[in-house]
């Protein structure tokens, strides 16, 4: 099966999930994959948009780490563990260290 057949078969079941979700093309064949989802309260806010990279070599490839929006803190205030501000695609977001 080809990448953008597994990539649109994926979206597709995604999206039965989270209807919000959606998958833009950045222009140099990855893509980036935002689900917005709703947050314990743990965190500083209700919900949050999470963004995902897809590389050009996947599925061969597995995703690697994700982002959430910039403002996105434990209810304290304080920084997640195993995450930073990151720049994705020209916006600044929370990024999480985390791996398959």
């Amino acid at each position: 099966m080809a990448r953008c057949d597994i990539l649109d078969q994926q979206m597709a079941e995604v999206i039965q999930v989270y209807p919000g979700a959606a998958i833009r093309d950045v222009g140099d064949g990855t893509h980036i994959v935002s689900v917005p989802l709703p947050l314990q309260a743990d965190w500083n806010a209700a919900a949050t948009v999470v963004q995902f990279l897809v590389p050009v070599p996947f599925p061969a490839a597995q995703l690697d780490c994700f982002y959430a929006d910039h403002g996105l803190r434990l209810v304290g205030g304080g920084m997640p563990t195993n995450s930073g501000l990151q720049s994705l695609a020209g916006e600044q977001l929370l990024w999480f260290s985390w791996h398959v």
